[in-house]
């Protein structure tokens, strides 16, 4: 007697578990844009003759901006993209 019931007990599993199944999208999307400002200066015995001068890279600061949202922190802008600027990093000294 157990043995006939054991495929109607298969059937209602699986009938139930593949009800119980659903696929679920998501569309969220996030637009990004990394800003950033970088004081250089470019060395070399002569800028006009020398093909690669020596490129020395001094403060960096950068803002990640985030589906058009102003960040936290001193910000500049928005620009006429919709993309908001750090403040200037501090000016390399000539000793530097």
């Amino acid at each position: 007697m157990q043995i006939r019931f054991l495929p109607s007990i298969i059937t209602a599993l699986t009938a139930l578990t593949l009800t119980s199944c659903s696929t679920t999208t998501a569309e969220q999307y996030e637009a990004t844009a990394l800003t950033s400002y970088t004081w250089q200066v470019n060395y070399a015995n002569n800028l006009t003759s020398e093909p690669r001068p020596h490129i020395e890279t001094f403060a960096t600061t950068s803002v990640l901006n985030r589906n058009g949202v102003k960040p936290p922190g001193e910000v500049i802008g928005p620009d006429d993209r919709g993309l908001w600027w750090p403040t200037l990093p501090p000016r390399p000294s000539v000793d530097e």
